[in-house]
């Protein structure tokens, strides 16, 4: 007698998520043994095993060492890019809140406005804002112009 189960079968993943699944395991792992070792001195063999696939797939996704080492660039270079978007976007952020306690505190000098704006600025993100970016109260009060 058999038994039947009633959990529901699994999805199987394509070929196109196998390849780049092999794909991201090979970048990831000669990214890690380049950065500590240098590209001469890290062998094939040690990225195969490092990424848990065969020889063969690494020479199915990528012609030779040298072009892994490219896709390798390319996703040190695409990090940079992120994390370079995300310091921006922090720092628009840290701006806003700051001509925004500009505004609420517009009965105050000027001064006494920014140095507000600043210490509120630092509380949201946990660190000064930029010191290119300042308050101009002689202007609106949401305008933050760049120093010179």
């Amino acid at each position: 007698m058999t038994s039947q189960t009633s959990a529901a079968p699994r999805a199987r993943r394509t070929q196109a998520d196998r390849s780049a699944a092999t794909r991201d395991a090979l970048i990831a792992a000669a990214r890690r043994l380049f950065a500590a070792q240098g590209f001469a001195e890290v062998p094939a063999d040690a990225i195969v095993a490092e990424a848990g696939v065969t020889r063969g797939a690494l020479y199915h996704q990528f012609a030779d060492k040298t072009a892994l080492f490219d896709a390798v660039l390319d996703a040190v270079e695409a990090d940079i890019a992120r994390r370079l978007a995300d310091d921006v976007a922090a720092a628009a952020a840290v701006s806003s809140a700051a001509a925004c306690s500009h505004r609420r505190s517009a009965s105050v000098s000027p001064a006494a406005a920014s140095s507000a704006a600043a210490r509120s600025s630092s509380r949201l993100c946990g660190r000064a804002p930029p010191p290119w970016a300042q308050c101009d109260p002689s202007t609106s009060p949401a305008r933050v112009t760049a120093l010179t």
